[in-house]
């Protein structure tokens, strides 16, 4: 009975089939690499079943009590040979293949099954599966990645390799994650340039090849930073703020910034583009020597210099073609005057109209002498020259509030500590103070929107983080770009007064009115 079970119990494919030049190990060639771990699966659940056969028959040496157990039997040997086989049978099952078509000559026509991929593995290989570790959807990826235990496929899953050339590209490097080490990648060609002969007029058809097999000769000679920089480099970049940010980086370097002057090249465009300058190289260069805070409030550093030169002037009446002349010989940036049409339409536009009033007919420009500057405290002096006496008196003038608040409902509906700060800094005249108080209204506000559109992610810390803030409650709240830059501007103006470091910027009541105004529609769209 044994002798016949065995002889049935022979895996078909368990050797070698060759068909059309290939070889079919169990089913499939797929297979070929885990032959002998599935015949030793095979054997053991052969010897199970085999071991499973009328396990309480007294052996042959002990032919009385083998006589009466078989005298007592209620099945035939035959029936428990068939049924054990039966129970092999699902194991001699190939894998189903998929259903797969191809076009040839207009028509459509059906893929040879042999030839098409699996699309259900074999019981005998999901069994060897389920031993190893390995999940059941897994197991095709895995045969074609050559990983047979589940701890070499969890290792190919957390690193996020796609494949097993991936993941011995990854073990070359300090990196065991792949999209770090492609980010890696990426950062290095932006830090590391190429040569400039790779860019051979004759092959710039295959640059990029060209550049991919220098920086792989590169580190295969020891230099790997020009293939990927360093994962502390990498953690160095991510502090700052970059992220996979090259494209950025790229522009900012070309306009003379460093990978450290992130956050300076933020400040640098608010002030740049504040002023109607262009973003570019000469200007920036420009900009970082120049004490910014004197051209504050005026179209360009240009017309600063004119409104300048107007302001100064010993005379009341100056000539436009004369200031057309000093204007194109400033050589500080702005817009280029071709006539004195153009300089009196900037002259005719305030600030200028505060000091001057430009006659393009008669080509003169008359200067305003009769300015007041209001102070809180005044000495008005009374000269009588016929008795030579001068009489002195201070007159102690009342302070007035900055400006009327009283339209912002929000400030003066709540009683708030906040907003008691806020109302207290404007009613006693104070800029500085009245911009701290609503800077921190405003940031506070700003964090509950935050929580409120994204409450799984988490509040913006460390360098930049204020920066982060500002961008995302413009972009929730849809701020128009002034909007955004005057809260930008706020921001540094009161980091600027918590921690002097030269900022040349003027504070205005501008800023302090735009902290205000997206205070309350923050507010109003929080309920």
């Amino acid at each position: 009975m044994i002798t016949q079970f065995n002889q049935s119990a022979k895996h078909p494919s368990a050797q070698p089939i060759h068909r059309s030049g290939r070889s079919a190990y169990f089913g499939a060639k797929e297979y070929g690499s885990i032959t002998r771990q599935l015949q030793d699966i095979w054997n053991e659940i052969v010897a199970k079943l085999r071991d499973s056969i009328l396990p309480d028959m007294p052996p042959v040496n002990q032919p009385v009590k083998l006589l009466r157990y078989m005298a007592t039997m209620d099945v035939k040997p035959q029936e428990i040979v068939k049924q054990k086989i039966e129970e092999l049978a699902p194991y001699l099952e190939g894998p189903e293949r998929a259903v797969q078509y191809y076009h040839s000559g207009g028509s459509k026509r059906r893929q040879d099954p042999k030839t098409c991929e699996i699309a259900k593995h074999s019981p005998l290989v999901i069994e060897w599966a389920q031993q190893v570790g390995i999940p059941e959807d897994a197991i095709t990826f895995c045969l074609q990645n050559q990983i047979y235990d589940g701890g070499d496929y969890k290792k190919f899953r957390k690193s996020g390799v796609q494949n097993r050339q991936q993941m011995e590209e990854l073990k070359t490097t300090q990196y065991s994650d792949w999209s770090k080490y492609q980010l890696a990648q990426k950062w290095a060609t932006v830090l590391h340039p190429p040569p400039k002969n790779l860019a051979n007029h004759h092959h710039r058809h295959n640059i990029y090849q060209r550049e991919q097999g220098w920086r792989l000769q590169q580190k295969n000679q020891g230099d790997t930073e020009v293939h990927h920089i360093s994962p502390k480099k990498l953690k160095s970049i991510q502090d700052m703020g970059w992220g996979s940010s090259t494209g950025t980086f790229n522009k900012i370097q070309a306009l003379g910034f460093t990978l450290e002057e992130r956050e300076l090249y933020e400040e640098m465009k608010v002030k740049i583009e504040a002023l109607g300058l262009p973003l570019d190289a000469p200007t920036v260069a420009w900009a970082r020597t120049a004490n910014l805070e004197q051209y504050d409030g005026f179209p360009s550093p240009r017309a600063a210099t004119i409104y300048g030169v107007i302001e100064m002037s010993p005379t009341t009446h100056l000539r436009l073609d004369s200031l057309l002349t000093q204007y194109q010989r400033t050589a500080v940036p702005g817009p280029d005057f071709d006539n004195v049409s153009d300089l009196h339409a900037l002259l005719s536009k305030p600030p200028f109209t505060e000091i001057c009033v430009s006659n393009l007919e008669g080509g003169i420009v008359e200067k305003l002498t009769d300015n007041v500057i209001v102070v809180e405290k005044e000495v008005v002096k009374e000269v009588v020259v016929e008795k030579e006496v001068v009489v002195e008196k201070e007159v102690e003038k009342k302070v007035e509030p900055l400006f009327d608040y009283s339209a912002y409902s929000e400030l003066n509906s709540g009683n708030s500590k906040m907003n008691q700060k806020v109302r207290a800094a404007i009613d006693r005249s104070s800029l500085d103070d009245s911009l701290t108080a609503s800077f921190t209204r405003f940031e506070f506000q700003a964090k509950k929107l935050w929580k409120k559109s994204q409450p799984d992610v988490p509040l913006p810390d460390g360098k930049g983080a204020a920066v982060k803030l500002i961008d995302q409650t413009a972009a929730e709240m849809k701020f128009t770009k002034p909007m955004l830059d005057k809260l930008q501007q706020a921001r540094m103006l009161r980091n600027e007064d918590q921690h002097p470091q030269g900022l040349k910027m003027k504070l205005t009541l501008t800023h302090v009115k735009r902290l205000l105004d997206a205070t309350e529609k923050i507010i109003v769209a929080l309920g």
